[in-house]
């Protein structure tokens, strides 16, 4: 807001979503109890598959443009 540029997070980059679902990951194995170290294994990796897999096949996220940017 102070600088007038989209926050990064509502970019077509995945990023945020990929950090999204390697914190499900993270959070799903710790409730199958698994140890610390193999939670933030596993996340770390989900992450990184995750965005390797959607620079691989160009899955973006859709831009979020106001009103006045379309006029």
């Amino acid at each position: 807001v102070l600088i007038n540029e989209v926050p990064l997070i509502f970019r077509k980059d995945i990023y945020a979503m990929a950090c999204i679902g390697g914190g499900l990951v993270y959070w799903i194995s710790s409730l199958m109890g698994a140890p610390s170290v193999v939670c933030q294994v596993s996340a770390a990796i989900s992450v990184f598959l995750i965005r390797v897999i959607c620079v691989h096949f160009g899955i973006e996220l859709p831009n979020l443009s106001s009103e006045s940017d379309e006029k």
